[in-house]
């Protein structure tokens, strides 16, 4: 239950099936869902609409019912929008000699917002990770893993501010020639890798552990012969370089003392803040609350000891 949404309450169906095989050497895993989601009772942009202006601006507003909105009327806010969810999963691991398994896993996910004339259309997610561990003696065990997301999103809408003031809502939102779509493209890679090795019979033990992460977002558009010529925002990109190190000893079977270095590097183009300043007015009508997000290497030095009790 909502209060102060266009929808009072939304409803979700899930469908699940699975298979599993295991045996010595393999296991095997599929898994399907599909789920839909309603809006109990439809949407009603009346509700918000009501809620946060004054009875006198109603009052006058009422009197223009093509009018008598802020956003458009056929908008849907994805998280309270009907939607169609479909999702598969698939994983396979196989253990090999030395103490060696390796892993693939893959899931995909499909997201329709058919209903939805304005707002979030569709959303595709597709993840797939390949992953392999070996452990050649009881001291010492590496590890490797790749993963990769794709995430594709597509969001329409209907421009209805027009070139005014004044603006003419009831003209512009009719008008089918003032629609843009924008299509989202999410790309994320990420690579992992560690080792750990222990002496003195497992009393004094280090774990080394790698991770890069790069993320590039890109955002393109389509428009209505009514908006004139448009273009795609520059990608967004990040980068991130983690590194740690741990030594742990243990003391006796109630204590340990450890120590451990980490390091992170971090780097963003993020067309959105670079190059504003807080409060930069640079743009008609816009103050900034946000600072760019800085590139920055971190180190950090820890020492613990643990007791159990």
């Amino acid at each position: 239950d909502r209060s102060y949404r266009s929808v009072k309450r939304t409803e979700e169906n899930t469908y699940k099936a699975g298979l599993t095989s295991s045996q010595s050497n393999l296991s095997m895993g599929l898994n399907y869902a599909r789920s839909k989601k309603t809006a109990d009772g439809g949407y009603d942009h009346l509700r918000v609409f009501e809620t946060y202006h004054t009875d006198n601006f109603i009052t006058t507003e009422a009197a223009t019912p093509a009018t008598y909105w802020d956003s458009h009327p056929d908008l849907r806010r994805y998280d309270i929008a009907d939607r169609e969810r479909d999702k598969l999963g698939f994983n396979v691991t196989i253990m090999g000699m030395q103490n060696t398994s390796v892993g693939l896993y893959y899931s995909a996910m499909e997201d329709d917002y058919d209903k939805s004339a304005f707002g979030l259309q569709d959303r595709d997610n597709i993840n797939y990770t390949v992953d392999i561990t070996t452990s050649p003696s009881n001291d010492l065990s590496f590890y490797a893993f790749y993963t990769r997301e794709e995430t594709d999103m597509t969001q329409a809408s209907r421009d209805i501010m027009g070139a005014g003031p004044p603006v003419d809502k009831a003209t512009t939102s009719q008008n089918p020639a003032r629609d843009w779509s924008a299509i989202h493209d999410d790309n994320n890679d990420t690579v992992g890798l560690g080792t750990k090795v222990g002496f003195l019979g497992g009393d004094l033990t280090f774990d080394a552990n790698y991770l890069y992460s790069r993320s590039i977002t890109s955002i393109n558009f389509t428009s209505g012969g009514g908006l004139g010529a448009v273009s795609g925002l520059p990608d967004l990109q990040t980068k991130r370089h983690t590194f740690d190190l741990t030594g742990k000893y243990k003391i006796n079977k109630k204590m340990t003392v450890g120590a451990g270095y980490e390091y992170e590097n971090y780097r963003s183009d993020d067309w959105v803040t670079d190059g504003f300043d807080p409060a930069f007015d640079a743009v008609d009508f816009v103050l900034t609350l946000t600072d760019a997000v800085p590139d920055y290497k971190a180190h950090l030095c820890k020492l613990f000891l643990t007791y159990k009790m």
